[in-house]
């Protein structure tokens, strides 16, 4: 089934660019299971929704014109604090390298320095990409006139700490964070940045240089493109090589004019500029000298065991006559969503690069590969013409990139197309980050090494795209003997870079490559050792046992070309690593080990990964660089010093000394926003050194957004009763930090309020702090407020806070709130409520479509503040759920494909749009939406399901199981998620066998894999089984008979004009037919879209005890059938 993805238009751009800077800047999300996003797509909208965070998107961060691996400076915005507002007005004032390079290793450190050019304090964040396989190890922040170096902090306690302080607008302090976002993209966010002032920033990162024909290449990536250049008062780059020898006069300079100077076998170059937009990278390129001894780069590292480095060439190949040639290739492109169109096109161009050289006689495929492949040709292989060439070149066009990825059937489909053992050859083209299917190397790994084993075929991984996940593309090398090697590597346009791709085909391959190392060489990265070209170079990272037991030694590189043998010994001699006392060596060996624990997904591996990140101090996925004012207040937060001369001793930062709260009071500058359907967000005051400015979150039918406006009407009120603390902190530091965090309850109350105006009571929350700091567990205290969805959403809110970590273990908190609708007075009426609300009863009857021309009023307020705030992300959002809300379904698919277009990598733009569709009866549309929304978010479980269950309804069997692969891979425990992954692999992929071998493995069968298993030895698949609707309070079900074509589907939305059908199933149960909900308070409406006009059926509809049938018929469009009013 084809899909296709809207489009960024041309105008579109052009409006963007007008917005003069204020692009958000990707990198977080407020869910900390979920990591953001690959850094992708087109310019993006700036605010979020209640509940989703403005960062769970990342941005394209270049478009480059040479390379298909676009880099640069990234995106640098401002966000108002304790808010979602990001706003322009944030630039980069200077950029300052300074680049050491010894032995091929390099050392890049980077002075920032961020000027804030409005009036008021803001927040200020860069997100960036780095070399893929660069080892960050070093943030510090100018705090007046002291560098305050940053430590290595567990990424989720990093998080909350940051934004804690952030969002304590009352007492503004000066953090920073640099945390890994995806791929190879970081984030990096400074706080405060004063109002009209500027803040200095230094990061350092290490990286060993690509060898390259004999010349070691270092790359600065400056190139962005020109449609998103950055504009630099000052930039400034210094380049020392230490070691260049005599080669020093052959070095260049490439992207700019550079100075070059030499000196004692030292080698530097200088560029500057001012004003400066670049338009190209930074290339240094030099010689390396040849030599027979391998030099081995020794670095101590105590209790005598020392790293070391070496760089082992590869021998090179018998006569090419001597190997047969594999004539069978088959090209797998990564069209995903996360390439972009700028990476897809990149891919096509090398992929077109490699089928131009194609010779007579060989036989090729191609596939363009997403949760699902398509081909050309559609099965097996097609010999070479110019007609097969031409009729390929047209099928990689046809194609915009859309959904997720699921790398491991992209690559296990490309290896089956190959017909002769030995003699194929798969290439990969894409960014290695799966976000279907399997989700690790390992479980990758297992899928593929069967089917790659049986062709005997050999594999060729190319990392493309603008951010690439080399952890998997790397691990993936290693575990199935596959080379890879990425597009931006190699020098020159794109053109010439996939011709020497292409070139590099008839390269052979040394595979099943073994080392034998001097005794002493130990804990070697890699451990496996993957497919490398003749000529090229491997480099080795270990430990040492003790000091080398001689000045030199041999190592022994051994592997087979095409099944024939070969053997090389090269001698070895020791000398000083590059720079021992940065540690070089040692951080690199720590960040291939980390990389090695990061293709498990125990929690063994996650706290070795953190440990060592923390003893080496590399950045790693699971651990960001946190800086705080000062010692003190990192002692505060149990954080030890180990970086800086200013550090405490473990005993001073372990004392509760520090931990007093500070004795002015802490006034709520917060505001009164949030209120998801209540409408006006009303902006705080605050006291103190608050900064008095609130900003309302809008929801499906606000009024419009305050500023600062010290709430002309009575708000809501919330307060603080009396807290009981069972451990060992002081009672006032945590009353603190909940305060700082009321905003996030109040959201909460402020929902209720819609149903209830006169809501009112206490909610008790009763959590523990664990010995990080972090709220383990959080359960209900003792609450009397009479609504259960606001009580259990005050009781979550407490999850995300953070707290000093405690000294004698965990500490038992209860914290009671107490809320009123007006803090006494009487609540004004608010024009946002619907226009009828049911109270007392519960009925369902039949509708008409008058309900579609209500609230008028409230609609024209909504488009109002979303063409008045064209950045806002919230009042677009809003905008298009109020459409919905009312039924005006083509309405608000024409707004959600404008948001789409504008902001493609926001999972909630996906959302809105799939409902949107799902309304209409636009099933391809809904369905490349869900499935792009996962890819924006492929850690998130419950997006897996959903996605699963809406292709089981849509018929789509083969991108079901997908999600239900990757649901089963992040809940193990769930035995319903193992079931399906396992029934489906057995029935849509043909793995029976395999299928059969893993229950055979499980230790206790399920009742459901027993069932499984005796299906299977039968010869029989099972389909997927939705169940019934019963269970539920409230559900519809449309069905037609078995010899009706074009049958309509079911449509329900609900009171916040949430849109749910089978393909797009909500939090309750759904089938092919069927839909239910959890019913609340409020108007449901029950519509039925699409089908033939001839069809007829039957809709079922169910509230409780109570049923009522309607007959239908299919059509054009969505026809209001039946009105659910489920009362209080």
């Amino acid at each position: 089934m084809r899909r296709h993805r809207p489009l960024v238009a041309a105008h579109t751009l052009v409006l963007l660019a007008g917005l003069s800077g204020c692009l958000a800047a990707p990198g977080e999300i407020d869910d900390e299971r979920t990591p953001p996003a690959a850094t992708r797509g087109a310019p993006a909208i700036l605010e979020t929704a209640s509940g989703i965070s403005e960062d769970d998107f990342l941005q394209d961060e270049t478009k480059s014109p040479t390379l298909a691996a676009p880099r640069g400076f990234g995106t640098i915005t401002g966000r108002l604090p304790g808010t979602s507002t990001v706003v322009p007005g944030v630039r980069l004032r200077a950029h300052s390298v300074r680049v050491t390079i010894r032995d091929g290793f390099a050392r890049t450190e980077i002075e920032e320095e961020l000027a804030n050019d409005t009036p008021t304090a803001l927040e200020g964040r860069y997100v960036f990409p780095l070399p893929p396989d660069a080892s960050l190890s070093r943030l510090a922040l100018w705090v007046g006139d002291e560098l305050v170096e940053g430590e290595m902090v567990e990424r989720n306690r990093a998080a909350r700490i940051f934004q804690g302080i952030v969002d304590d607008t009352v007492r503004p302090r000066d953090p920073a964070l640099l945390e890994w976002t995806q791929n190879s993209s970081f984030s990096l966010k400074i706080f405060p940045m004063p109002a009209r002032g500027s803040r200095k920033v230094i990061l350092a990162y290490d990286e060993v240089l690509p060898v390259t024909k004999g010349a070691l290449r270092y790359t600065y990536p400056l190139s962005l493109g020109e449609d998103r250049a950055v504009r630099m008062d000052s930039f400034r780059i210094h380049v020392t090589v230490e070691d260049a020898g005599g080669a020093a006069a052959e070095a260049k300079v490439l992207g700019h004019v550079a100075s070059l100077r030499t000196e004692a076998g030292r080698l530097e170059a200088d560029f500057q500029a001012e004003s400066f937009v670049p338009n190209a990278d930074f290339v240094l390129e030099f010689p390396r000298p040849q030599t027979e001894i391998l030099p081995v780069a020794v670095e101590s590292g105590g209790e005598g065991r020392g790293y070391f480095a070496v760089r082992v060439p590869v021998p090179t190949a018998p006569e090419a006559s001597s190997i047969e040639p594999r004539n069978e290739k088959v090209l797998v492109l990564d069209a995903s969503h996360g390439v972009t169109r700028e990476g897809l096109s990149a891919e096509i161009t090398v992929a077109e690069t490699m089928l131009r050289r194609l010779q007579e006689g060989e036989r090729f495929a191609v596939l363009l590969c997403d949760s699902a492949c398509v081909s050309y040709p559609e099965r097996g292989l097609t010999a070479k013409s110019d007609t097969s060439v031409a009729e390929a070149f047209r099928f990689l066009h046809e194609r915009a990139p859309q959904g997720a990825s699921d790398l491991a059937s992209a690559l296990v489909s490309a290896i089956s197309r190959i017909e002769t053992q030995g003699r194929g050859q798969v290439v990969y083209l894409g960014d290695g980050a799966p976000s279907a299917g399997e989700l690790k190397v390992d479980s990758i790994a297992a899928r593929v090494r069967p089917v790659l084993s049986d062709k005997q075929a050999e594999l060729r991984l190319v990392g493309a795209g603008p951010s690439i996940d080399e952890l998997v593309l790397g691990g993936l090398a290693e575990e199935l003997s596959a080379s890879y090697e990425r597009l931006a590597a190699g020098s020159g346009s794109l053109a010439q870079r996939a011709l020497v791709l292409a070139k590099g085909l008839d390269v052979p391959l040394l595979m099943n490559a073994r080392l034998t190392l001097p005794a002493g060489f130990v804990d070697v990265f890699p451990r496996k050792l993957p497919a490398v070209r003749a000529g090229e170079e491997m480099v080795l990272v270990g430990r040492l046992s003790g000091a080398p037991s001689a000045e030199s030694a041999t190592v022994e590189l051994s592997g087979e070309f095409d099944g024939m043998h070969v053997l090389e010994a090269r001698t070895l001699s020791f000398s000083a690593a590059p720079g021992a006392d940065r540690k070089v060596i040692a951080r690199r060996w720590a960040t291939e080990r980390i990389s090695e624990l990061g293709r498990r997904a125990d929690d063994d591996a996650a706290k070795e990964t953190v440990a060592l990140s923390q003893q080496y101090h590399v950045q790693s996925r699971l651990t960001s660089l946190l800086v705080l004012e000062n010692d003190r207040m990192f002692a505060a937060f149990g954080i030890p010093r180990t970086q800086g001369k200013n550090g405490l001793s473990s005993e001073v930062e372990t004392g509760l000394g520090h931990l007093r709260a500070p004795s002015d009071p802490i006034g709520d500058s917060f505001g009164t926003g949030g209120l998801d359907l209540s409408g006006v967000g009303e902006g705080g005051g605050g006291t103190g050194q608050g900064f008095g400015t609130g900003h309302g979150r809008l929801g499906a039918m606000p009024d419009g957004i305050g500023m600062g406006s010290h709430a002309s009407r009575s708000v809501p009120s919330v307060r603080m009763g009396s807290t009981t603390v069972s451990g060992r902190m002081p009672p006032e530091v945590i009353q603190r930090i909940v305060r700082q965090n009321f905003g996030r309850f109040r959201l909460c109350y402020e929902n209720g309020l819609r149903s209830n105006p006169t809501l009112a009571g206490r909610v008790a929350a009763r959590f523990v702090i664990g010995r990080d700091g972090s709220v383990v567990s959080v359960a209900n205290g003792g609450s009397d407020l009479p609504n259960a969805d606001v009580v259990a959403c005050v009781i979550r809110a407490f999850q995300g806070l953070s707290f000093p970590q405690p000294e004698g273990g965990t500490i038992t908190v209860v914290y009671p709130i107490l809320f009123s609708p007006d803090g006494g007075g009487a609540r004004s009426s608010h024009p946002w409520r619907l226009s009828r609300h049911w109270r007392g009863s519960s009925w369902i009857g039949k509708a008409d479509e008058a309900w579609r021309s209500a609230g008028k009023d409230t609609l024209d307020k909504l488009e109002k503040s979303s063409l008045e705030s064209p950045e806002s992300r919230r009042a677009r959002e809003a905008w298009v759920t109020g459409l919905l809300a009312r039924g005006r379904f083509e309405e608000a698919l024409r707004e959600a494909s404008k948001y789409v277009e504008l902001d493609p990598d926001r999972a909630r733009a996906h959302e809105l749009l799939a409902e949107a569709a799902a309304a209409l009866g636009e099933e391809n549309i809904t369905l490349v939406a869900l499935d792009t929304q996962v890819e924006l978010d492929p850690s998130n479980a419950s997006a897996h399901k959903r996605a699963a269950r809406a292709f089981e309804a849509s018929g789509d069997e083969r991108r079901a199981c997908a999600h239900f692969r990757s649901y089963a891979e992040l809940r193990p425990l769930d035995q319903d998620g193992a079931y399906e992954a396992l029934r489906c692999r057995a029935r849509v992929l043909g793995e029976r066998d395999a299928v059969l071998v893993t229950i055979a493995a499980q230790k206790n069968l399920t009742k459901s894999l027993m069932s499984l298993r005796d299906a299977l030895e039968k010869g029989e698949t099972p389909a997927y089984a939705a169940g019934d609707p019963g269970g539920e309070r409230i559900s519809a079900k449309l069905t037609c008979a078995e010899s009706v074509e074009g049958c309509p589907r079911v449509v329900v939305i609900d009171p916040a004009g949430r849109v749910t059908t089978p393909i797009v199933p909500g939090t309750g149960r759904s089938g092919a037919s069927w839909v239910t909900a959890n019913a609340s308070s409020g108007t449901y409406r029950v519509l039925v879209t699409g089908g033939l006009s001839t069809a007829r059926g039957e809709l079922v509809v169910r509230l409780d005890d109570t049923i009522k049938k309607f007959e239908v018929r299919g059509g054009e469009g969505a026809r209001t059938a039946a009105v659910i009013s489920s009362g209080e």
